[in-house]
């Protein structure tokens, strides 16, 4: 039976791994293929202890963030957000709200940094009256809230 080496692989090869895993080859094949093309590199203790720390922090770090992302949802879930626009003699509003708006909006009123992609409901919003919406945020966490559209005061 060929003898297996560790190795830690320095970009993504098909059907062996991404960059950064540490995996099990064929000795031939690392010294043959891996080592001299600098896709992979020996995997020695220092190497696998470097690998399982970082891999501990990133873990970490997206659990943290997750959480934060989370308490936003929490946060924002079923909150109520304000349009006030003008409007013609039918009380129709001049142009049209879109997820842009929205986006604008939430970053101005709640801090919330979201791509206009990320933001669904029933858009363009061309009239007056509650509509909900649903804002996706990174790691597939989610919350619905209600647009409320109305006349702005004439003044």
């Amino acid at each position: 039976m060929a003898k297996q080496l560790s190795v830690i692989l320095l970009e993504d090869i098909a059907q062996l791994g991404r960059a950064g895993d540490i995996v099990e080859v064929a000795e031939a094949y690392a010294r043959n293929a891996l080592f001299p093309q600098g896709k992979a590199a020996l995997a020695t203790a220092q190497v696998k202890t470097e690998k399982q720390t970082k891999d501990a922090a990133k873990r970490k770090r997206a659990e943290e963030e997750l959480l934060a992302t989370q308490a936003i949802a929490e946060k924002m879930e079923n909150t109520e957000l304000s349009i006030s626009v003008s409007v013609n003699e039918e009380n129709e509003p001049y142009g049209s709200i879109t997820s842009k708006t929205i986006a604008d909006l939430l970053k101005k009123e709640s801090n919330i940094d979201i791509s206009a992609k990320k933001i669904s409901g029933t858009f363009p919003i061309k009239s007056l009256g509650s509509f909900p919406i649903s804002v996706s945020l990174p790691q597939g966490v989610e919350f619905h809230m209600i647009i409320v559209v109305t006349k702005k005061d004439e003044q």
